[in-house]
């Protein structure tokens, strides 16, 4: 850029000039901080927002992973928008187990560009394959162009761009990550019951150590009924998923040995 020599000093710092001189056809800084960026937003608007405003107004329009499904129509709070806080009515307790069960299955950051990866070209601080969900946010959540080309057109994206239910994104994780990891094929639907079943034995185990601290007298098992153990095609799965379970067995590890079984649930 060659500066012009006939400006004295201070008409050269001048809005207009330094406009100019940037090669901006405009005669007013303020025309360039006014322009439209489309979707009814302005340069100086979208710079007064903060990242969750800027997402909900203008980002999620052209970008994924925002915290807002991508798109067109009313703004929606994805599965990523959820776990960065954005959803008033998704408490931090349910953030964090959804941190949890995310983070246990080791799939965020399976599917990332290979020039990601820790001799890729791009810096991985971590210099780790995996992430933990508080890591993708940190790196990758309303990025852009980062986010695009680290995982564009990933099923990663694809489900955490969703706002489907919890729990359906749990059955459609779990088969992703075990398809990711170790190749391994889980129906859908048996793998959200999988879930759900951990789940109940988890909060029966709370409910069981509640009770043992405040009643002296012996405590009688709650009789639950669980959907594989109610069906009599799956009693032996249920009973296979509660041996594993009082072992010690995590949930992704639980979730591995059933897709092992191949369990036909259309038989």
């Amino acid at each position: 850029m060659q500066i012009s020599n006939n400006l004295s000093t201070p008409n050269y710092l001048s809005r207009e000039n330094i406009a100019r001189e940037m090669g901006f056809k405009f005669n007013d800084i303020n025309e360039i901080l006014s322009n439209d960026m489309g979707h009814g937003m302005t340069f100086s608007k979208y710079a007064r927002l903060d990242d969750k405003e800027r997402a909900r107004e203008y980002d999620r329009y052209d970008h994924s992973l925002t915290g807002f499904v991508k798109g067109e129509g009313e703004p929606r709070v994805s599965i990523l928008g959820k776990l960065m806080g954005y959803d008033d009515s998704f408490s931090k307790d349910e953030i964090d187990e959804l941190k949890k069960f995310i983070d246990d299955s080791g799939a965020l950051g399976l599917e990332r560009n290979p020039a990601f990866e820790p001799k890729g070209i791009f810096k991985d601080p971590l210099n780790s394959k995996k992430l933990s969900v508080d890591d993708f946010i940190d790196q990758f959540a309303n990025k852009k162009i980062l986010s695009f080309i680290a995982f564009g057109g990933s099923k990663t994206a694809e489900l955490l761009d969703s706002d489907m239910s919890v729990d359906e994104f749990k059955g459609k994780w779990a088969k992703f990550a075990l398809n990711e990891r170790f190749g391994l094929e889980l129906d859908e639907e048996l793998a959200k019951e999988t879930i759900n079943s951990i789940n109940d034995l988890e909060a029966q185990n709370e409910e069981e150590k509640k009770e043992k601290k405040f009643t002296p007298i012996q405590v009688t098992k709650k009789s639950q009924t669980y959907k594989l153990e109610a069906d009599e095609r799956f009693k032996e799965l249920y009973k296979f998923i509660k041996s594993e379970f009082d072992s010690g067995k995590s949930m992704f590890e639980i979730l591995e040995k059933v897709a092992k079984l191949k369990v036909d649930k259309t038989a």
